[in-house]
């Protein structure tokens, strides 16, 4: 049986199914630094020294920002740290959008190291299927969070993967470095043709095997992209 595993970073299940809402945990910028253009990646730890909870990778966390309206609300960020390096730090990658929801602002102009936020513990919307022989894992832009877990975390389990991120340009191509250490099993793109050097989406999702799994995370045009291919060619 082949399938196809698609969701964006950070989706929630039905306000129905929500579990009660956990305590907050407070945390410390430890590192920040840009990853790419517009792209900030920051480090927690918690603020006494004491572990964070474990997470597995595809996992994502809340945290509290304060808007421009100074309301200060929850806003959603995977972590792309590999998951064997818990319980100790969440490294998060944050894509400036002036025009987004507030949350990338505050995090991007207002924070600083040691700066001191509150979190949710881990949530998990869009784990690995343990049972896979081979994955399919495909970024698009500060997409890679969640899928550089995965990466990490399939190579330590030692299950075969391919990975294939792309961006927009290479300034806005953060984690390059993380992305090399996959050797092989990696591929990176500019853009999303393929005329010029960009993702072949067609391609990649061409040929369903068995017991393969396919895992997206981007901008939703890109998400949506590989659900109707990956229905075309029958996954």
């Amino acid at each position: 049986m082949t399938e196809t595993t698609t969701a964006a970073a950070g989706a929630a299940p039905a306000a129905a199914d929500k579990p009660k809402e956990p305590e907050l945990i407070r945390v410390r910028i430890d590192q920040l630094r840009m990853e790419a253009e517009d792209v900030r990646g920051i480090e927690l730890v918690t603020e006494t020294g004491a572990p964070l909870p474990a997470f597995k990778a595809g996992a994502h966390i809340d945290i509290g920002v304060i808007l421009p309206t100074r309301e200060r609300v929850m806003r959603s960020y995977s972590i792309a740290s590999a998951p064997s390096e818990q319980p100790f730090m969440y490294h998060l990658v944050i894509q400036y959008e002036e025009h987004g929801t507030g949350g990338s602002i505050f995090l991007h102009e207002k924070v600083k190291q040691h700066y001191i936020l509150e979190i949710t513990p881990p949530k998990n919307f869009f784990e690995l299927k343990p049972d896979a022989e081979h994955s399919i894992l495909i970024a698009g832009g500060v997409g890679i969070a969640p899928i550089l877990a995965m990466a990490y975390e399939l190579t330590e389990q030692q299950k075969p993967f391919e990975l294939h991120y792309t961006a927009h340009n290479e300034r806005r191509m953060g984690m390059r470095k993380q992305v090399q250490t996959f050797g092989d099993a990696a591929h990176m793109y500019i853009g999303r043709d393929p005329k010029n050097g960009g993702i072949d989406l067609r391609k990649i999702l061409a040929n369903p095997k068995p017991n393969s799994h396919v895992y997206v995370c981007g901008p939703h045009t890109m998400i949506g992209d590989v659900y109707k291919l990956a229905r075309e060619a029958g996954w």
